[in-house]
């Protein structure tokens, strides 16, 4: 029996995007796509020191306090079932629709 799991991933990374897919061809091949998209005038070895809008100059964001605060308990619970079966979820979801358009009859 051949068990076959196709996974998919985005990352978006200020100022560009990183898309990620495997899709499995065969037991033995499969295909990977990576994307890097980047701003039209970006430049390689450049990095942006991108300034906070007025409102959030003097706070301290979400996704900055990340790597001080600790995995406790409940947030490990949070990632360990709610999070991490919403990314399967939704993941399946827009492979599902990418696999849909990939087999449509062409129209036109």
């Amino acid at each position: 029996m051949l068990w076959i799991r196709i996974a998919a991933a985005l990352g978006f990374l200020t100022p560009s995007i990183v898309t990620f897919a495997v899709f499995p061809l065969s037991v033995d091949r499969t295909l990977v796509r990576t994307k890097w998209l980047v701003a039209a005038d970006a430049v390689e070895g450049v990095d942006y020191d991108l300034k906070k809008p007025p409102k959030y100059e003097n706070r301290t964001l979400g996704y900055e306090k990340t790597t001080e605060t600790k995995f406790k308990t409940p947030r490990r619970f949070i990632q360990n079932t709610i999070t991490h079966y919403n990314f399967y979820y939704n993941a399946d979801i827009k492979l599902n629709q990418v696999v849909a358009r990939a087999t449509a009859p062409e129209v036109g």
